[in-house]
């Protein structure tokens, strides 16, 4: 496992830059934005991206079970719609409509791989001789458990094609992975050495990481003083923006069945991450007048929702609506965002342009949550005979087309 002590030495001893399936899987497939977009920034660099061809099999397997999960969602609700009543058949057969998941992923994949400048390591080059010797002798990734070791082998043949690719070519490889059997395997391979943070992994790549880090940080020091304002005020614009897009899932305890119908955060301030007066930053790029950083913070936030409940008729064996609730409560979400800044860092004469959330706690919790009508007794359905006369009889000739809703 490489250190932060390598930093320094880094630029000189690794050319070459991979990932796992883990990583994807971490990054949500998002190919065109966040952490994975920034890999880009080394195809034009003296480092060289290579990946797995195993990996990249197993990349789309993945993407495309999460598109077959998404789609079989997707067509359930349709049906759902037309079964109120709220939209046509053929709407929802429209609707329905969507890209093959296997061709969509294919090209998804193949437009990220030409956009980093990626090179393929084959399987082809590995030697099946070295993979059983590594099987049956329980080297790593091979666990010397029996029951978990056939599931090493993509890891295996990954690390071997790859590390034939680094000999062939005379290339040093930083991987980015949290595989456990991925670093147990670099602690003994000359050629391929493992960082378990992707941001990090790109930060050790940086050649002035060090000077711009700490840059950085005399800005996010003047930001949390109160100094820098429009510095602050731009963030804070971008990270309310941020929230409106990023997915947040709603719960509560409740003697109800319910349902999440509806969720809104509203951003009231943050607070970056700081251990003994260092922020969590991580430089993931540097570029002309511009760099982009992960950087750790707390935003606090004030959410509301709104939720459906249900009760099942133990006779009908069926749900029987119980109407809606309101919920609302201030909550502090701890994020990891990726900001990118531009002009001068060490001026801090500097703009937010772009702020994306990677990673936030997704799930508000509410605490207690029941229907309106529980705690507002005044919100009861109105006798359907109050507004008549006390002497009046509600007219019976009325018809049910004469009734409004």
């Amino acid at each position: 496992m490489v250190g932060d002590k390598d930093a320094e030495r880094t630029p000189l001893s690794f050319n070459s830059f991979t990932f796992d399936t883990q990583a994807v899987q971490e990054n949500s497939f998002r190919f065109d934005r966040g952490l994975l977009a920034q890999i880009e920034q080394f195809r034009r660099s003296p480092i060289q991206v290579v990946v797995a061809d195993v990996v990249l099999d197993e990349i789309f397997a993945h993407l495309v079970d999460r598109m077959k999960t998404a789609v079989e969602a997707h067509e359930k609700a349709q049906d759902k719609l037309v079964e109120v009543g709220l939209i046509a058949a053929e709407e929802a057969a429209r609707a329905k409509a969507l890209p093959d998941p296997e061709n969509l992923s294919r090209k998804r994949i193949s437009t990220f791989m030409r956009a980093i400048g990626a090179a393929i390591a084959d399987v082809d080059a590995v030697s099946a001789k070295d993979l059983t010797r590594m099987y049956f002798q329980s080297l790593p990734p091979f666990s010397r458990t029996k029951k978990e070791k056939k599931h090493e082998f993509p890891d295996a043949i990954a690390l071997l094609s790859l590390e034939a690719w680094a000999e062939k070519n005379d290339r040093y490889i930083l991987a980015a992975t949290k595989d456990s059997d991925w670093a147990a395997y670099a602690q003994s391979s000359r050629r391929i050495k493992v960082v378990d943070d992707l941001a990090r992994a790109m930060q050790l790549l940086q050649e002035h990481a060090a000077k711009y880090r700490d840059a950085l940080h005399r800005l996010l020091t003047d930001m949390a003083h109160g100094e820098a304002s429009h510095v602050t005020h731009q963030f804070s614009t971008k990270i309310e923006n941020a929230l409106l897009i990023y997915p947040f899932y709603g719960e509560g305890h409740s003697v109800f069945e319910y349902e999440l119908d509806q969720i809104e955060l509203t951003y009231l301030r943050h607070e970056f991450e700081n251990q003994n007066g260092d922020f969590e930053v991580t430089i993931v790029r540097v570029g002309m007048d511009q760099i982009v950083a992960e950087i750790r913070l707390k935003a606090q936030v004030r959410a509301s929702a709104i939720f459906s409940f249900s009760v099942r008729d133990s006779v009908d064996k069926d749900y029987v609506s119980m109407g809606s609730g309101e919920a609302e409560c201030e909550t502090e979400i701890p994020m990891d965002v990726l900001v990118t800044f531009s002009g001068d860092i060490f001026t801090h004469d500097v703009n937010v342009e772009i702020v994306e959330i990677l990673r936030a706690r997704q799930t508000i919790y509410f605490g207690l949550i029941e229907p309106d009508f529980l705690r507002h007794p005044e919100y009861d359905e109105p006798d359907e005979n109050q507004n008549l006369d006390d002497n009046e009889d509600p007219d019976p000739s009325a018809s049910e087309d004469d009734i409004p809703f």
